[in-house]
């Protein structure tokens, strides 16, 4: 079984790659957030209409977790929950705010493989990247795996296809099996900040090979939508 689920994942992923590099051919591209063709690639594959409003994150905000401080706070503010608890992590950065075109192009990507998606999404974690982790010296990059059930059920892992593409075009290693999702999870969108802690607990293991490819690396953890940020708190945790 585990044999043939890394077959299909192996074949999916490929499969998602030459679809794209078909898109790349006969183009345009289509833009996610209205679904007008894009031309000459627009920006990262949107349209610049749909760009223009895509909900930044802008201003003050925690210079650890990432989420908007009100107030003039400086560039080196914590927020209350990183000052009562330091996070596992050095820094958690989001491309956007999870809402209008930007939602609606994720759940596309996520839930119906609608492959448009997929390049001007890595381009916005691209973007990303370059302001905030530009200096950071990163090692390797490794996307937030899925249980092997829940793989089997959506036929690929998104934020595997994220972190794969981002890392070629940063033109770093990506780690793909360092994690393992050893807890098969019930969905955490109606779940409370406790229960979501609760639910995570846990889920995450390093594989046989992720223990020496994490050891004195600094590591990029990609996902695509970051909520209360306990599952990358719970995935920092496991890389130590």
């Amino acid at each position: 079984m585990w044999w043939s689920l890394k077959s299909k994942s192996f074949f999916i992923s490929r499969f998602f790659e030459a679809c794209n590099r078909l898109l790349d051919f006969v183009g345009p591209r289509i833009c996610p957030g209205c679904g007008s063709f894009v031309y000459d690639d627009g920006i990262f594959g949107w349209c610049r209409d749909c760009f223009d409003r895509l909900p930044r994150i802008v201003g003050n905000i925690c210079r650890r977790c990432g989420i908007p401080i009100h107030g003039d706070s400086g560039e080196n503010a914590l927020c209350q929950e990183c000052l009562m608890e330091e996070p596992p992590f050095e820094e958690l950065r989001s491309a956007c705010f999870y809402e209008g075109c930007i939602a609606e192009a994720i759940k596309g990507f996520k839930f119906y493989g609608r492959l448009s998606c997929l390049y001007p999404l890595v381009g916005l974690l691209d973007e990303c990247y370059r302001w905030h982790f530009q200096d950071k010296d990163i090692h390797l990059v490794v996307p937030v795996p899925l249980h092997r059930k829940r793989l089997i059920s959506r036929g690929f892992n998104q934020s595997a296809l994220l972190a794969g593409w981002l890392s070629k075009r940063l033109q770093l290693a990506c780690g793909k099996n360092v994690l393992v999702r050893v807890k098969n999870t019930v969905p955490q969108v109606k779940l409370s900040g406790k229960e979501r802690r609760r639910n995570l607990r846990r889920a995450f293991a390093l594989s046989d090979k992720g223990l020496m490819a994490v050891k004195d690396r600094n590591v990029l953890v990609v996902d695509d939508v970051v909520t209360t940020g306990t599952t990358i708190r719970e995935v920092a945790r496991v890389l130590g």
